[in-house]
């Protein structure tokens, strides 16, 4: 740990996008996602996880909240890894209107 120089400001900066992926759980989701938004020059500034659903039947879930460089395509991003983990996975602007 060391201390923050508040006088060097905000890192973030760029396009806010809102990530939902659900699926099967398995080991290894959090990584390759992360690793994929990591590639894409995203950080992730918001992370969380829970099971849902029944004992029969659950469904893994992620919600992350994103800032990507100006023009990333963040859904397109994550496509890849969400076919290879099999899972369902939704990623748009965080300013857009999704009711």
């Amino acid at each position: 740990m060391r201390a923050i120089d508040e006088a060097r400001g905000s890192p973030h900066g760029g396009d806010e996008w809102t990530v939902s992926l659900y699926g099967a759980d398995r080991p290894g989701i959090v990584h390759r996602v992360s690793a994929a938004l990591a590639a894409a020059g995203a950080n992730i500034t918001d992370l969380t996880t829970r099971v849902v659903g029944d004992d029969a039947r659950p469904v893994y879930a992620m919600f992350l909240d994103v800032t990507a460089p100006p023009g990333t395509a963040v859904d397109a991003a994550l496509a890849e890894v969400a076919d290879e983990l099999g899972v369902a996975c939704t990623a748009h602007r965080a300013d857009a209107d999704i009711l």
